[in-house]
């Protein structure tokens, strides 16, 4: 692969901090989002929101060559990890509205390969792994899915994530250890869940 992970979403508030600790911590992230003018503004070094040392860091990963950006969906392919930022919305009464995540995998799905892991990363409502996890089965796809909750402060964000435990949650062993495997690159201590339904 190409990338150790790809964040879907990456130029946004969750997105970028994520990927410049990764990449800050050897990781080769990919920042994959359709707003090509704050990408732009990336790849020049500087956050396009308020963020605590965030030109110093985004710099940084930028020199070591390991921070990536696109606006092609070519990246999730070319990536062992996908990692998306994207929360579940609620209607009008409060329930639960699964049709623009699922929309947005569906969409991707073409680029998604055998092998590759999926990390749910933004508050999502209880039973959404499950339920993403048997739509790509369904769609003949081999990838596992992970729910790793973002639990920090924006503007505050590079600093907490290298500070807070990370909770890692998963189907299988295999992936919870994969997953677990990667976050240690930026966490002092990992949280392991028995199932994703407790960690949403």
């Amino acid at each position: 692969m190409k990338y150790d992970l790809c964040i879907v979403g990456g130029a946004g508030h969750v997105g970028l901090p994520l990927g410049v600790t990764f990449a800050n911590s050897g990781a080769k992230t990919v920042l994959f989002d359709i707003n090509e003018a704050w990408l732009k503004q990336i790849e020049s070094g500087k956050f396009p929101f308020k963020e605590q040392d965030g030109d110093t860091e985004l710099k940084k990963a930028l020199a070591k060559k390991t921070l990536f950006t696109s606006s092609e969906a070519d990246a999730i392919a070319e990536s062992k990890f996908i990692l998306l930022v994207i929360g579940t919305p609620v209607d009008e009464h409060l329930n639960p509205d699964w049709r623009t995540l699922f929309r947005m995998v569906d969409g991707y799905m073409p680029y998604f390969k055998n092998g590759q892991t999926l990390i749910l990363r933004s508050t999502v409502f209880p039973g959404t792994s499950e339920r993403l996890q048997h739509v790509l089965k369904k769609k003949g796809k081999r990838v596992q899915v992970a729910f790793c909750p973002e639990r920090i402060v924006q503007g505050n964000s590079l600093k907490e994530l290298r500070e807070l435990p990370q909770i890692v949650s998963a189907f299988n062993a295999a992936t919870v250890a994969n997953v677990s495997k990667l976050f240690k690159k930026i966490s002092p201590k990992i949280v392991v869940t028995e199932q994703p339904i407790e960690a949403e």
